[in-house]
């Protein structure tokens, strides 16, 4: 029997079910359609612990591993210590600004001030070899769903969560989605069927799975593949071929087919012209993603690679996603860690012949396709909680290399909760 289910057993039998799982798991992936997350048919088969209901005070939390131990130690110095013990406890990267880190750690001990006692762990994520701890906190205006990243060895854990690390700050907060979403009411989807790809991510140390279907398909060709995503998906195209945006934008969900009025609308008339060439002579559908509900297109301009996403609600499909740049989508766009190692194999073509929009290489002209230029927007966190922090994707990695966008919005939003907390304080 697998060391750490059995351990769990004993757990279990002397001091309550603390673990309600712990070991290897599929994990249903989120998605955003428009600015609501929802489960994929995509997983992560990921090294997963599940509690139940544990908190600062509980007493089982000396018979959990030292990972666990380490994370509830910072915890504890959050709700109980100075600033400068809780900065004994963080772990900073060569490069990283240590009086940024010092600021988040501060606003974060305001914010959640006399909160943490309502903490409840939810689960433990391996992540790139470190423990990644999703917990929900209890807010005067609703829960707090997020992550800290624990990082070391036993008797010298410390907070990893480090700025300079963004890829593994997305999976962090892709995998909290999804416990944020299970926390909701929403129920996964069934994953333990076969899914057709399989692959390890660099430097995630887990497994993506997916199933889909490699085609060299032309939309403006007359045969359409006998599939009926393809063909609600060949109608539409059909329609912009044909310069029917009044039925085009009506293949969409309304918040996208919002932004695709818009851009539509402010594009000069020979850009527009320019795009409709290019679109119905070059756009090649390569692969489908089979993440349903939920289906992303990948397809070819020229040698530009980029996705469509349509979305099946249950009695038909519609496009979505326009102008979106959340989680997910930077796991699609990662040259490094999703583009060459994984779509790449799936597609037996050298990586090196593709230009995915969005990436660090390049960002194709306004003209090459429609998600680069509506300006991406992620969804914004509701307006009195933000349950994912969370940087604005409207800004490209570009403008600022040293990622202190990402820190600067995880700042603003803590302070946000910290001047709600205090105002619903006052009018009690």
């Amino acid at each position: 029997m697998n060391p750490v289910l059995t351990y769990g057993l004993i757990l279990m039998g002397l001091f309550g079910p603390v673990l309600l799982y712990a070991g290897l798991e599929r994990v249903a992936v989120p998605i955003t359609r428009d600015r609501a997350f929802a489960y994929s048919g995509m997983a992560f088969e990921i090294d997963r612990m599940v509690f139940d209901n544990l908190r600062l005070d509980d007493p089982r939390i000396s018979q959990l591993g030292p990972d666990v131990q380490g994370f509830f130690s910072l915890v504890q110095a959050l709700d109980t210590q100075s600033l400068d013990a809780v900065m004994e406890l963080v772990q900073l990267q060569p490069h990283e600004n240590p009086e940024k880190r010092r600021a988040y750690v501060q606003a974060c001990q305001e914010a959640f001030a006399g909160k943490w006692q309502g903490m409840e762990l939810l689960a433990r994520y391996k992540v790139g070899g470190l423990s990644t701890f999703v917990f929900n906190v209890p807010m005067d205006n609703g829960n707090y769903v997020t992550s800290f990243r624990i990082g070391g060895s036993p008797g010298a854990y410390r907070w990893d969560d480090s700025t300079e690390a963004e890829f593994l700050m997305n999976l962090d907060n892709l995998v909290a989605a999804g416990e944020r979403l299970k926390r909701e009411g929403q129920v996964p989807p069934d994953l333990s069927g076969e899914f057709r790809y399989k692959s390890r991510i660099p430097g995630a140390d887990f497994d993506v799975l997916f199933n889909g279907t490699v085609l060299d398909w032309s939309i403006a060709s007359d045969i359409v593949p006998d599939i009926p995503v393809v063909q609600f998906y060949a109608e539409a195209q059909q329609a912009f071929i044909d310069k029917d945006i009044a039925g085009y934008v009506e293949y969409f969900t309304p918040g996208s087919r919002e932004k695709l009025v818009e851009w539509l609308g402010n594009m000069p008339e020979e850009e527009l012209a320019s795009y409709y060439t290019s679109f119905a002579g070059e756009k090649r559908v390569v692969f489908i993603l089979d993440a349903d509900p939920f289906y992303i297109f990948h397809y070819l301009i020229g040698n530009t690679l980029d996705y469509d996403t349509v979305w099946n609600d249950g009695e038909r499909f519609w496009m979505t996603n326009v102008g979106v740049h959340f989680f997910l989508d930077r796991l699609l766009r990662d040259r490094i860690h999703f583009i060459e190692p994984v779509l790449s194999s799936v597609l037996e073509a050298g990586p090196d012949d593709l230009v995915y929009v969005a990436s660090e290489e390049a960002t194709p002209p306004p003209s090459a396709v429609p998600s680069a230029v509506v300006q991406p927007t992620a969804p914004t966190p509701d307006a009195d909680l933000p349950v994912l922090p969370e940087a604005p994707s409207s800004e490209t990695p570009e403008e600022e290399p040293d990622n202190s966008r990402r820190f600067f919005f995880l700042l603003v939003v803590i302070v946000a909760v910290l001047i709600t907390t205090r105002q619903v304080t006052k009018r009690s």
